[in-house]
């Protein structure tokens, strides 16, 4: 377990002690490495609120004891002035984590969500990670009903922490610790808004799972190897009111593969597709990747796309403010900008095969070539059909050779 599960955890136990004195014990000070699970085993008996029940399980503690104590003493050393700074201090330590949304990212799809002007009845974060996104958007926007998803016990445990120190514990919210791939499209609700930063990378097994794969038959003819890339957004499309929209983070792969083609196709073709924006590099793990957004909306008027490309930007913290502030200037006015942002046509993406890489539609010595990952992409088809070529010459020259 993430060493940083425990400061977060013994940072929300500080609170329950010191802030909402909801155990025998007086301080935090009291706690240490030798008594904190007897302290979690009487919080678990005494506790009477239904949103914090069995909310240290995820603890296992097969942890060193001078580990735990140098935790435990971390927290005890932080100086908490009021209830705002425990919130503050529990985010700043989930920071880091890999379940933690990028602030990049949000302050991204805030402002196209802020744009549309509008209320939202029922919103859903389907992998809501720490559920920091959820809080922004209760604090900023007009919601009745909050929902969020998250399949990681452990990461929802802490989500419901940081919802409970945000304030966000009460009848609005809806959150579970379940799989949303896993549920048949009877089962779920239509949403006024998506939105989703998801996994970038998932393990392929949970795309072996026929339930998923058969779960789209219905709705869309693709090869079914393309579902590791599409289905989280196909399941979030399907979920949409009938003016509902969503907001996701993707891939560059999901734009250009060819085993993607045929869900591009008919997302295009039904006009799905409002915004794609291609953000700076370095907002993840890979220095060299650009992430994308991609803009639903249901009922979309026109059959034209705007499109945002930071291609050849990275962000630093000298600059993460005026890129933001570009991205929301662009977004909001729509300005047309050479190499940067402009409208396309659904009838130009079909002229194209369907690909959605913005390269192909950006005025740029680049736009005569495919970018890297598309190279890269092309790449590997060449080599498979070489090997095919191969294996077939083989056995060509083995029969001759009897």
């Amino acid at each position: 377990m993430n060493k940083r599960i425990y400061e977060a955890s013994f940072v929300f136990l500080r609170y329950l002690i010191d802030y909402e004195k909801l155990l025998n014990i007086k301080s935090f000070d009291d706690v240490n490495e030798s008594n904190i699970k007897d302290i979690i085993t009487e919080f678990n008996l005494v506790n009477k609120n239904d949103f914090l029940v069995n909310i240290f399980d995820h603890l296992n503690f097969i942890i060193r004891e001078d580990e735990l104590k140098e935790k435990i003493d971390i927290i005890k050393n932080i100086d908490f002035s009021n209830k705002n700074s425990y919130e503050r201090v529990f985010k700043e330590i989930n920071y880091h984590s890999k379940n933690a949304s990028s602030p990049f990212i949000s302050k991204v799809i805030y402002d196209i969500i802020k744009n549309e002007n509008r209320s939202y009845n029922n919103i859903l974060d389907p992998t809501m990670g720490y559920g920091n996104f959820l809080i922004d958007l209760n604090k900023k926007l007009n919601v009745n009903i909050i929902n969020g998803i998250e399949v990681d016990y452990t990461t929802f445990n802490l989500a419901k922490m940081n919802f409970y120190l945000s304030g966000l514990n009460n009848k609005k919210l809806n959150i579970t610790n379940k799989d949303s791939l896993l549920e048949t499209f009877k089962e779920e609700s239509s949403f006024d808004l998506i939105v989703s930063d998801p996994p970038l990378i998932m393990p392929k097994e949970k795309y072996d799972n026929l339930f998923i794969k058969n779960k789209f038959d219905e709705y869309y003819d693709y090869p079914k190897t393309s579902l590791s890339d599409f289905s989280f957004i196909l399941n979030n499309i399907n979920k949409l009111s009938e003016d509902g929209i969503y907001i996701t983070t993707a891939h560059p792969r999901l734009l250009f593969r060819d085993i993607n083609k045929d869900v591009r196709e008919k997302i295009v073709e039904e006009n799905l597709i409002d915004t794609i924006i291609r953000l700076p590099r370095g907002i993840y793990y890979n220095p060299f990747i650009n992430i994308y957004i991609l803009f639903f909306k249901m009922n979309k008027k026109t059959e034209d796309i705007f499109i945002i490309d930071y291609q050849n930007e990275s962000i630093t913290k000298s600059n993460e403010e005026r890129l933001l502030y570009e991205i929301k200037d662009i977004y909001n006015n729509k300005l047309i900008i050479k190499d940067r942002s402009k409208y396309i046509h659904k009838q130009e993406i079909i002229d194209n095969d369907y690909n959605l890489n913005l390269t192909r539609y950006q005025n740029k010595i680049l736009s005569d070539n495919i970018d890297l990952l598309e190279k890269i992409e092309e790449n590997k088809k060449f080599k498979k059909k070489l090997n095919e070529k191969i294996v077939i010459t083989d056995d060509i020259i083995h029969k001759l050779l009897k």
